[in-house]
């Protein structure tokens, strides 16, 4: 969260600064001075918090990543996983993430680590744990495709947080 801190942080010092020179420098009136500050509010406001659960499965030396179906970060590559639902533990949220995702059960073995990530829109948290299949049937739902890799290939097109998750998982196997 102190990241985030830093985030809001710099973009309040920004934003004080333009306010600053619009009207001591007289190139706006006190008036446009408020409605520059209520846009300012709206925007720091819309900058909401998304908690959400990773899987990194592996499988015989392999992790399993899955390219996105939908949205801004369509066709780049994930550890699959979704938001918590409310009351969950981790563990219960990754699970039902991927009998969804995959209809599939999995066995979750560890956290590695929480990521976050300051996207344009929104600030990612997420709570990334080790699993492996505990069934050898899936079926993609939310994905266009998945794949089994070596956690060192390189020139996987990943999704910018997931990058974070990747650099942690291969230090945490050193």
């Amino acid at each position: 969260m102190f990241a985030r801190y830093l985030f809001i942080r710099k973009r309040i010092i920004l934003f004080l600064h333009l306010i600053f020179k619009l009207f001591f420098e007289k190139k706006c009136s006190l008036q446009g001075t408020y409605l520059i500050v209520a846009m300012i509010v709206d925007i720091m406001e819309s900058m909401k918090t998304i908690r959400v659960v990773a899987a990194i499965l592996e499988k015989e030396g392999k992790i399993l990543i899955a390219r996105r179906l939908h949205g801004e970060q369509k066709d780049l590559w994930e550890f699959p996983g979704g938001k918590y639902e409310e009351g969950e533990t981790g563990e219960e949220a990754i699970k039902r993430e991927i009998e969804e995702e995959f209809d599939a059960e999995i066995e979750v073995r560890e956290l590695l680590c929480t990521v976050e990530h300051q996207y344009d829109s929104f600030y990612l948290i997420m709570d990334c744990y080790i699993c492996a299949f505990k069934t050898e049937n899936i079926h993609l739902h939310d994905h266009s495709a998945i794949r089994w890799i070596d956690p060192k290939e390189e020139g996987i097109e990943w999704v910018p947080a997931d990058r974070k998750v990747i650099k942690k998982y291969l230090e945490s196997r050193r």
